[in-house]
């Protein structure tokens, strides 16, 4: 064999620049999300990767980045190695709490991946030479992380030694230096050598681990013409000559050109090279460690071994600023170095292939000493993220042990229209920023007053002091965008037109685009609370969400007592619509023929549905409307216990009747509840047509059950659940009135209700259900009803 540079020079220990890790934050990002969504209280080992690169930046650093794609299949994660980078597969071990990161076995996690790499040993052409563990432990409430890196390297029992390294460009000619790095980026490319396959007896496992693996280690094979150090300036033909004398091939080549050179003295033995991510400086980087042990491993590696620490970034990376293939040295100066390792004959400079192998690699502190690191990523998240994180977390730390059926993400997509931003739309709107609801709209048309901070909670005194008191709508909608920044919340200044509250004529344009804008938030919304102080306040929207069939909540307030309740579902088509009553002129006010005629069309159509009620009673069943689904009974909305209109409840009250008198924590509950209720309806998969199973003996969503209607008792604090179906003649959700009336005369219909007291009880035949119970008491009492009782009993 030739001579090369060092060869007699004396041997040292061969020192190694540990790796220093180098998270992004990406990675902390990537790894909260995954300890949320996916991992939850799993503390198992996950696959996860960290990338090295030969760079030409100023650093004697040997850095290990880490970033949000550091995640993910093993195979996967090898594959997607950025050009330029060189991938190392760990595994990531996250704690659930701090503590058990203190306590953790580090020493059975480095016994583990000595055990993993001592069988790379035995592979032709290795492929995880390079490998890291990672222990965590994630405080998701402080954004806070705690980690320790290690990289495992396997610890011979006596210490390699290897002459001074010497500049690669000592040994080689330029020339030389330019052909082999072609042949290695053009080996890199291919996944194989410059011309070599796979050596005898490797797998084809083998040959795609090396493939993969971007050429992290590799064999240089250079002939004598190539040590020689011709002139700067070259011929074409001589550069050529040059680069057919240098070949690079993968690892799986090791032992067959260690077994050529045996063979034949003037063949040069190869030469082992690797990756180095140390840019400058005298001592190899880390990955050397297990490249040495691999080489003692394999049959025919001489005793001394010259090894290249390749330094040289690829072009890509570069930008051309090194040396280029054939420019006869021009560039910059070549930084790789060339060492000889001795590889000692005897067991102790190997690894025990019996006994438990040894691995060295936990990464020091910053202090210099073996132990964990911390970093906080507060400084680094935007705070309007921060902010949607923290609010999100408790409602994913659900899924970990209580629920994990819980659709956090399906909440947070509802869109919420609260009619009423008074003491139950604030409470209201507080409920759903705790359940993560971003969307939330307000109506409302008052002002903030002196009283409503208190109980109000998203008022303050400032929204009610000169110059001019803020409206309630737009104050609470900025106190919410206030609290939560990820929300969306917006407010609208607006009346909600009424029955018994007639509209003047020049109120009408006013009024006709009030409905207008209700009919277009209601269509935008999920969900829609009704939680004004006033029953004829309730019916417009009670009507929309009914005619649109939409999700409707109400919550009302007694002194002492609540309600709560969900609307059923819409009302299914007529299957044929019934003459239409006249439609109102634009000015507001109705003829007298006009009237009379509606009167008799109304009469006909309620005579026959109360004929048709008659039989219904004679047979014992209920008198309830078909839901759209036309398989059940459908849910009654807030009027359908109701025998008489709306009419305007605001006439004639006292100071008490004016405000709303109720017990102060009254409101909280019954919002609570209300919210409660859409919640476990958004978990349905019948959502607002769910059943009402308030009984049941088997809960219907994973939070419980879905009752109709819930109503509260202060005094004796008790809540009950009842259930009510659709009325036929309810004056906000009946057939009648939804498709004959809203559906078929719009605007004018509705004018209609707003401007004549008895309209709505004509219409949906309450006032002829009037009469046919009075009728039935004359008929009853005429024939003596209370002597027949009394002789019965």
């Amino acid at each position: 064999m030739s001579s090369r540079p060092g060869q007699d020079a004396a041997m040292q220990p061969l020192q190694f620049v540990p790796f220093s890790s180098a998270p992004e934050v990406g990675f902390w990002r990537e790894l909260g999300r995954r300890k949320l969504d996916e991992l939850g209280l799993d503390d198992a080992p996950i696959p996860v990767c960290a990338r090295f690169e030969v760079t030409e930046h100023g650093r004697s650093a040997c850095l290990a980045s880490v970033d949000g794609s550091a995640f993910g299949a093993a195979d996967d994660l090898r594959r997607g190695a950025p050009a330029g980078t060189h991938a190392m597969i760990g595994v990531l071990v996250n704690t659930n709490t701090l503590d058990e990161f203190k306590r953790a076995d580090k020493n059975a996690l480095m016994e583990r991946a000595a055990v993993e790499l001592r069988a790379e040993l035995t592979r032709v052409s290795p492929t995880r030479l390079t490998r890291i563990i990672v222990l965590t432990h994630a405080d998701l409430k402080s954004h806070e992380y705690y980690y320790w890196f290690g990289f495992p390297a396997l610890a011979p029992a006596v210490p390699i030694v290897a002459s001074e390294p010497a500049p690669l460009d000592d040994a080689l000619a330029p020339l030389a230096v330019d052909a082999l790095r072609a042949a290695y980026e053009s080996a890199g490319a291919r996944g194989a050598g410059a011309g070599a396959g796979p050596a005898p007896g490797a797998s084809a496992a083998d040959g795609e681990g090396a493939a993969t693996d971007g050429l992290s280690f590799f064999v240089v094979r250079v002939r004598a013409r190539a040590r020689a150090r011709p002139p700067t300036v070259a011929t074409r033909d001589e550069r050529d000559g040059v680069g057919s004398e240098v070949e690079v091939a993968t690892l799986g080549r090791w032992s067959a050109w260690c077994r050529e050179a045996e063979a034949d003295e003037d063949l040069a033995a190869p030469m082992l090279a690797f990756a180095d991510p140390v840019a400058h400086g005298p001592h190899p980087g880390w990955p050397l460690r297990n490249l040495l042990i691999w080489a003692r491993a394999q049959p025919h590696t001489p005793q001394d071994v010259d090894v290249i620490c390749w330094r040289e970034a690829p072009r890509a990376v570069a930008g051309g600023a090194s040396r280029t293939a054939g420019g006869g040295g021009g560039g910059g100066k070549c930084r790789s170095l060339l060492l000889r390792a001795r590889l000692r004959a005897d067991e102790a400079s190997g690894v025990s292939t019996t006994s438990q192998p040894v691995a060295v690699g936990w990464e020091r502190n910053a202090r210099g000493r073996l132990g964990a690191r911390l970093v906080s990523m507060r400084s680094q998240l935007d705070p309007k993220a921060l902010a949607e994180a923290s609010v999100d977390l408790n409602l994913r730390l659900m899924r970990w042990r209580l629920l994990p059926e819980l659709q956090t993400e399906r909440l947070a997509a509802l869109r919420c229209l609260l009619i009423g931003a008074g003491t139950l739309g604030c409470n209201v709107a507080r409920a759903l920023m705790g359940w993560g609801v971003r969307d939330i709209t307000f109506v409302d048309g008052g002002a903030v007053s002196h009283s409503n901070p208190v109980r109000q909670s998203l008022f303050t005194y400032a929204d009610c002091v000169a110059p001019e008191r803020r409206a309630k709508a737009l104050a609470a909608a900025d106190a919410v965008n206030g609290i939560f920044p990820g929300a969306r919340a917006s407010g609208y200044e607006l009346v909600v037109p009424m029955p018994g509250h007639p509209v003047a004529n020049g109120e009408l344009d006013a009024v006709r685009a009030a409905v207008a804008r209700l009919e277009e938030l209601v269509d935008a919304h999920d969900a829609v609370f009704l939680l004004t102080d006033t029953r004829e306040s309730r019916w417009l929207p009670a009507l929309l969400c009914a005619a649109k069939d939409k999700l409707a909540i109400t919550a009302a307030l007694g002194f002492d007592s609540f309600v709560v309740m969900r609307h059923g579902s819409g009302p299914a088509p007529a299957p044929a619509p019934a003459p239409a009553p006249a439609p109102a002129r634009a000015d507001g006010a109705c003829a007298q023929a006009d009237a009379k005629a509606a009167d008799e069309v109304v009469m006909q159509v309620t005579a026959k549905a109360a004929v048709e009620r008659a039989a219904k009673s004679a047979a014992g069943t209920p008198r309830a409307d078909v839901g759209s689904s036309g398989t059940r009974p459908r849910l009654g909305c807030y009027f359908c216990n109701d025998v008489v209109a709306p009419v305007n409840s605001t006439l004639d009250r006292t100071l008490d009747q004016q405000c709303t008198v109720t017990r102060p924590g009254l409101s909280m509950v019954a919002s609570a509840l209300a919210v409660e209720l859409l919640v476990s309806l958004a978990h349905h998969p019948l959502a607002h047509g769910a059943p009402a199973d308030a009984h049941a003996a088997e809960p219907s969503t994973p939070l419980g059950l879905v009752p109709h209607q819930l109503r509260g008792f202060l005094p004796t604090f008790r809540t009950d659940l009842l259930t009510g179906e659709a009325f036929s003649c309810c004056v906000a959700c009946s057939e009648r009135v939804v498709v004959d009336g809203y559906r078929a005369d719009g605007f004018a219909f509705l004018l209609r209700a707003f401007n004549e007291p008895d309209f709505l009880e004509i219409f949906s035949g309450l006032r002829e259900l009037h009469k046919q119970a009075e009728a039935a008491i004359e008929a009853w009492e005429g024939d003596g009803g209370d002597d027949e009782l009394g002789e019965d009993f």
